[in-house]
């Protein structure tokens, strides 16, 4: 008899049809994506700092590196009009396109992001200009976060389903914006990620907890605030959720958060960046050629002011929110979730809120800050909620 062969068929054409499919589905959706991303980048001022704290890492200083930002950028920026707003945008632009102390005076802004720039340097090894190496790196990442999304998804609710989520939630997070713009932000979301679903088991074994630690210091490498997320994520899932003993625990957390720690101050020591309250006059008030040199206003006034305009957006308009969205999502399914999940989940909704605390913008392009904790917080959704649905669409049984 063959039926032993014909289940062995027809198993092969269920995963095809089930997996292999809505794989090859999603794969083809993200390669157009990324190609239409680097096809037309959005080069935003950022792409200016990251070039030039890439040939300041080459030992380019001064008026060199004045000059090799400016010659990479008219090579690499195919677009006259994109080019021409990169200079000309505003008094400060024109400034730092032309004043060699205020390019390198930005470059503290940007250095921190060391593994982002480094392959920026990389892919200009391979021949792609480093404009266009910062939106390559975009495109890439946040792909890599799609697959991250869609396996997590696909392992636990199946692939048809993950295609869809993975895709309506590219459109609700922005991710075509965030593949086409010269920014770290997708590389640090996918190591954030990554590590946190390493983390995320019941009891995760000594490997998965190492693996994790090495993917947080890539994280905290392509944008040094990961840190933040590292910290309060293993706390939350190493130390309170954790069923092992408190020797096991804490070495677990040491393993995870402590290398990961080491790199955001050894940033520091090295890259010289500014302080928070630099950061906030530059972002909120008005960016500066010369941060060390311009006098700041007080800090608390600006922080206020731009605290209340964010707070005051969101209530206007909650249904645009994205961030009010997936914290009412979460509270939601709080009912439903079990005890790990009721853990991540706050140390999730704890993050935002310290994210927002330290640095009060949200919404639109701010989003990206709060992109991992916000992600994980729908995978978690799904799992506390997708089942409980499934259940109430059960027909009630007769006595």
């Amino acid at each position: 008899m063959d039926s032993t062969p014909s289940a062995g068929r027809d198993s092969r054409q269920r995963r095809l049809l089930s997996i292999g499919l809505p794989t090859l589905l999603l794969l083809c959706l993200l390669l157009w994506s990324g190609l239409r991303a680097v096809a037309a980048p959005v080069y935003n001022w950022d792409v200016v700092g990251y070039v030039a704290s890439a040939l300041h890492l080459t030992g380019l200083r001064d008026e060199a590196l004045l000059q090799a930002t400016n010659n990479a950028l008219a090579a690499g920026v195919k677009s006259p009009e994109a080019l021409h707003k990169l200079i000309h945008f505003s008094p400060f632009t024109e400034t730092v396109h032309g004043n060699a102390q205020a390019l390198q005076a930005q470059v503290p802004f940007y250095s921190p992001r060391l593994l982002y720039i480094a392959a920026m340097l990389a892919l200009g090894v391979l021949g792609v200009s480093l404009p266009m190496a910062t939106v390559l790196l975009s495109a890439l990442f946040v792909m890599a976060v799609c697959g991250l999304l869609y396996g997590y998804m696909g392992q636990r609710h199946g692939y048809w389903l993950a295609d869809l989520a993975t895709l309506l939630l590219a459109q609700a997070f922005y991710f075509p914006l965030l593949a086409s713009a010269s920014m770290p932000d997708a590389m640090a979301c996918f190591f954030m990620l990554a590590g946190s679903l390493c983390l995320m088991a019941p009891a995760p074994n000594k490997g998965r907890v190492y693996f994790a630690g090495a993917l947080f210091v890539a994280a905290v490498l392509s944008r040094h605030d990961s840190v933040l997320h590292i910290a309060i994520f293993s706390a939350a899932v190493l130390l309170a959720a954790s069923p092992l003993n408190w020797s096991a625990r804490l070495g677990n957390l040491a393993i995870a958060v402590l290398p990961a720690l080491f790199t955001y101050g050894l940033l520091g020591w090295i890259s010289g960046w500014y302080g928070w309250h630099v950061l906030l006059v530059h972002t909120f008030v008005a960016p500066m050629p010369f941060p060390l040199q311009a006098p700041l206003p007080a800090a608390w006034p600006v922080y206020a002011q731009q605290a209340q305009a964010s707070l005051a957006a969101i209530w206007q308009q909650p249904l645009q929110s994205r961030e009010l969205l997936t914290l009412l999502a979460a509270a939601l399914v709080w009912p439903w979730a079990k005890p790990l999940q009721r853990y991540i989940l706050l140390a999730c909704l704890l993050e935002v809120a310290v994210r927002f605390a330290l640095f009060p913008a949200a919404g639109g392009p701010w989003l990206r800050f709060y992109l991992a904790p916000l992600l994980l917080i729908t995978l978690l959704v799904a799992d506390a909620g997708l089942p409980r649905l499934a259940a109430l669409r059960q027909p009630v049984r007769g006595v």
